[in-house]
């Protein structure tokens, strides 16, 4: 039953990374990707890597599959229109023979803490994912452009430390929000403006997961969306219901539960 809730929300919010690839960790089983089918006549020499580390870029996916298969022309990881990983890629073999060889012995394969999938592509499904992937996330996620959104934070921690923090680290601060409750306690999440785009992309690369005051924090885009003073998503018409609700719920579970779910989600 758990299982079968944590892909419904995942479906839900499928858009929003970070609650995504979280809920994708809670959930034991998943469905099976879609494959494609090839005839060996097409001789087809590239294949698509999926679930894969947000870590991992192109020359470490290179090297892990040159070291599993072998005679790799080249490897590429899609990124998002924030430069991100978005945890996919292709790597081209020199052989069809190779490129068959590395589906049959790492498809389902666990790599980086990560069941990968991998499963036979050509030119034409490789352009159609980098240009959908990056539109799709401009489209489709709506974030703002020069925020982010940060979570398990420190109680402890001052909207001043955190713009210190940001302003050396990633660069132009223009303001910071940390939420309370209406007891006035730190709700460990708050909201960063910075001065372009740019630093919004480069903030979320170097500051996600990175350590301040004993915690590992995360940092994610912003959603666009009207918040109360305690930081609370405020009711919307129309489809964005659902996602703002269970981003509330999910907020509220981190806020009453994260210290002894902490080893669980955030180590």
């Amino acid at each position: 039953m758990n299982s079968i809730l944590a892909k419904s929300i995942k479906i839900i919010c499928k858009d929003y990374r970070g609650l995504s690839d979280w809920l994708t960790n809670l959930t034991i089983t998943s469905s099976p990707s879609r494959k494609r089918k090839f005839s060996e006549s097409e001789g087809p020499k590239k294949v698509l890597a999926g679930n894969l580390a947000y870590s991992v870029d192109s020359k470490e996916l290179r090297d892990y599959f040159e070291s599993e298969i072998g005679n790799v022309n080249q490897a590429k990881i899609f990124d998002d229109h924030f430069g991100r990983s978005m945890g996919v890629g292709y790597v081209e073999f020199r052989t069809s023979d190779e490129a068959r060889s590395a589906c049959r012995k790492l498809n389902r394969q666990e790599w980086k803490t990560r069941r990968i999938t991998v499963q036979m592509t050509d030119d034409e499904e490789v352009d159609r994912l980098r240009r959908a992937g990056k539109e799709n996330n401009r489209k489709k996620a709506n974030v703002c452009s020069n925020k982010v959104y940060l979570m398990n934070l420190a109680y402890e921690a001052t909207w001043k430390g955190i713009k210190d923090l940001f302003r050396d680290e990633v660069g132009g601060v223009n303001f910071v929000e940390l939420y309370s409750d209406a007891n006035g306690r730190a709700r460990g999440c708050g909201i960063i403006e910075f001065q372009n785009e740019e630093l919004t992309a480069k903030a979320i690369r170097k500051m996600d997961n990175f350590e301040y005051m004993g915690r590992k924090m995360i940092v994610q885009e912003a959603l666009d969306i009207q918040r109360d003073k305690h930081g609370y998503a405020l009711k919307k018409t129309g489809t964005g219901n659902f996602i703002l609700l269970f981003l509330t719920l999910v907020s509220l579970l981190l806020e009453d539960t994260r210290r002894p779910l902490e080893s669980k989600l955030f180590s």
